[in-house]
């Protein structure tokens, strides 16, 4: 496709969801949501949940591709499978998710009241991570480098419930990283930044997750009580290679290092058709962790925080919407790479779906936060913006609906 029509094409999809002002429904699928959160409650017995559509971004100012600021849009989506009849005679529970984002599949044992113990088998990764190490200098955020990679995980634990909706998981995991430079934004000349090497890595995860949701019994999404998921990581890795850019000061990863991560979801019923929305996802890392801490699907920083408060209104079971507030926490290590700087960002944006029938829904989606790094959009360039959208649609195939 010509360049020119191209940038039109993009500035007609921006347009249009700034316009309609509208996005999905309030909670989506995402490999976080399946790599951390332990047992979110599903309305169905088997879900089959299929998401086509652009995403885009609009970067402020000038368009800087070296630098990965810069305007972009692309195909985007995701495949869901949900399952709790899939080996008969069995309370086993089957989930797979494939996206852009990563790939997850894992089988556990049915979590419920009588049963206090529970085994899981877990396969997962990314296909194609980028990572964008770098610093925040005023208000931008100065890259040093820019490269991707691909990270494949085998997990294996068993949870035990220690109260009423509180259960504690612990597992061991195996994990592989290979690393490769990037076209766009185009990788620094190897004498300026250096790749880190292709390596393995074990460790433990312990999480800690409190679930009291209530399912609206008409639309199946959460109304009412808290899903709070806590995850512990130490890791140790046989990487033994120095990396990253000259100038900055090239480091190894250290041996062993830890890592915290947490999901935090609160909703409070507003009446029968409205619900207020509290959604926080962070992480508190070991600064030698510098690989995942300059991972381009979350905000940057070894020490990040990315929370919204939203309200959902529900017009009878045919359209949703929910405008919201965003705030962002950023705690980075500094141009030399001793320091670090503590950095807030806002934004806020809208989420809508209009549903047709009860297995289609057209999806929509706006966003801005004043963080100039945010997630990119593209499966194969890492491209990015202050502004985000989304337009799609939602096809969903559910049986044996199991109101909780």
């Amino acid at each position: 496709m010509p360049r020119r029509m191209a940038s039109l094409t993009h500035k007609t999809l921006f347009l249009l969801a700034c316009s309609l002002g509208f996005a999905l429904p309030a909670v989506a699928q995402d490999y976080r949501d399946f790599t951390v959160v332990r047992n979110r409650p599903q309305p169905y017995n088997s879900l089959l949940q299929i998401r086509t559509g652009y995403r885009g971004t609009e970067a402020e100012g000038v368009d800087d591709p070296v630098s990965g600021h810069a305007s972009d849009d692309a195909i985007n989506g995701f495949l869901y499978f949900h399952s709790k009849d899939l080996i008969r005679g069995e309370d086993w529970v089957f989930d797979s998710y494939v996206g852009l984002d990563g790939a997850y599949a894992g089988l556990k044992g049915d979590l419920h009241p009588g049963k206090d113990s529970q085994s899981r088998i877990e396969v997962f990764g990314q296909h194609s991570a980028f990572y964008r190490p770098g610093y925040y200098q005023g208000g931008d955020y100065v890259p040093v480098g820019h490269y991707q990679g691909e990270d494949y995980a085998l997990r294996i634990g068993t949870a035990q419930i220690v109260d009423r909706g509180l259960i504690l998981d612990f597992a061991s995991y195996y994990k592989t990283y290979s690393f490769s430079t990037t076209d766009e934004p185009p990788s620094p000349q190897s004498s300026e930044f250096e790749l880190p090497d292709d390596f393995s890595s074990y460790g433990l995860t312990i999480t800690l997750e409190q679930d009291s949701l209530q399912l609206d019994r008409v639309l199946g999404l959460p109304k009412a009580g808290l899903l709070w998921t806590v995850q512990v990581d130490y890791e140790i890795n046989d990487s033994g290679k120095t990396f990253g850019w000259v100038n900055h000061g090239r480091e190894g990863l250290s041996k062993a290092y830890y890592r915290v991560d947490t999901r935090l979801e609160g909703y409070v019923a507003n009446g029968r058709t409205s619900a207020w929305e509290v959604m926080l996802d962070g992480g508190y890392y070991d600064s030698s962790d510098v690989i995942i801490a300059s991972q381009s699907n979350k905000v940057q920083g070894y020490v990040w925080g990315d929370g919204t408060l939203g309200y959902r209104m529900a017009f009878g079971d045919w359209f949703l919407l929910k405008p919201f507030a965003q705030l962002q926490y950023s705690k980075s290590l500094d141009i030399t790479g001793v320091s670090s700087r503590n950095k807030m960002f806002w934004g806020g944006g809208t989420h809508a779906s209009v549903i047709f029938a009860k297995n289609m829904a057209l999806v929509f989606e706006y966003s801005y936060v004043d963080n100039p790094s945010r997630p990119n959009v593209a499966p194969d360039r890492d491209l990015y913006g202050e502004h985000q959208f989304f337009i799609g649609m939602d096809v969903s195939f559910g049986s044996g609906y199991r109101q909780r």
